[in-house]
């Protein structure tokens, strides 16, 4: 169920080179009630789509992106991401698995907002966003 705190309006980036991965995403926020969603297979396409987003008035809300996202890895995508003005302040949450956890911890930290270890669940996915925009209003 959404809570107040996450806009029902909130445009959803999924950056993540897996098919499935994305699906998996989508069908959780759709379940959250969150139809506003955007993919990007690569991260050149969904860096390409944030831009195109803030230019036509309707700026992403939140970034889903995977950690191993193809075109980049995770810390380079955040970077890349932050260095424009339009995304330097929108909230990132990782997925990522078990295995990569110590380092998206230890490299990314200060880049995100939050993150989300696969498998994950609608009820996960609304917690994480939960906290992301608590902080975002605090």
């Amino acid at each position: 169920m959404i809570n107040e705190s996450v806009p029902s309006n909130s445009i959803f980036l999924i950056a993540d080179q897996s098919e499935d991965g994305r699906k998996k995403l989508k069908e959780g926020l759709n379940q959250l009630g969150y139809h506003y969603i955007i993919e990007g297979e690569n991260a050149h396409a969904a860096l390409t789509k944030m831009e195109i987003g803030a230019n036509t008035g309707s700026p992403i809300t939140v970034v889903l992106c995977d950690w191993s996202i193809a075109g980049d890895k995770g810390l380079e995508f955040l970077l890349k991401v932050r260095s424009f003005s339009f995304s330097s302040r929108t909230p990132i949450l990782i997925t990522t698995s078990h295995q990569d956890l110590p380092i998206v911890l230890r490299k990314a930290n200060k880049h995100i907002e939050g993150y989300i270890v696969k498998p994950y669940t609608p009820e996960s996915l609304r917690i994480n966003l939960e906290a992301i925009f608590a902080g975002i209003s605090a």
